[in-house]
């Protein structure tokens, strides 16, 4: 995704606990949280833009 441009990840793995998922921003670390807190930020990125 990193190639392509993608500025956000939603890995669904191994990783994934319960309603918590992987989520990556461009230049930061991944983090566990769930899919409510992701579409905020999305959200808010997009407003910004």
């Amino acid at each position: 995704m990193n190639l392509i441009g993608a500025p956000y990840q939603i890995i669904i793995g191994k990783q994934t606990e319960g309603d918590l998922l992987e989520f990556k921003e461009i230049g930061k670390e991944s983090q566990k949280i769930n899919l409510e807190k992701i579409i905020k930020v999305i959200k808010e990125q997009k407003v910004k833009n």
